[in-house]
């Protein structure tokens, strides 16, 4: 009997979940991104510090999620998830 931790989800496995909602959206697959990854990594380190949860008011849109305990990046995307009947596609913001 194996036992998967938490700290074993990949970012692959973020990817995947994250996917699956965009394809149900008719939205194609997130894609390898250096520059994003490095943009978000570096952004990370800023908030470092202070743990604020505030938006970079960068070039590239953020999907930011908190949560208490043990929150992982699937159980980030399924937050995300759950907010779809708030959001408005025409704005690309929560009503």
């Amino acid at each position: 009997v194996s036992h998967l931790s938490r700290a074993q989800i990949s970012l692959q496995d973020f990817a995947n979940a994250h996917n699956v909602i965009r394809a149900k959206a008719g939205v194609g697959p997130l894609v390898s991104n250096q520059t994003l990854a490095s943009y978000a990594q570096n952004y990370a380190n800023k908030r470092i510090g202070d743990c604020k949860m505030e938006p970079s008011y960068g070039p590239y849109g953020e999907s930011p999620a908190e949560g208490h305990g043990n929150l992982d990046g699937v159980d980030a995307v399924k937050m995300w998830a759950s907010e779809k009947p708030d959001y408005d596609h025409n704005s690309s913001r929560r009503r």
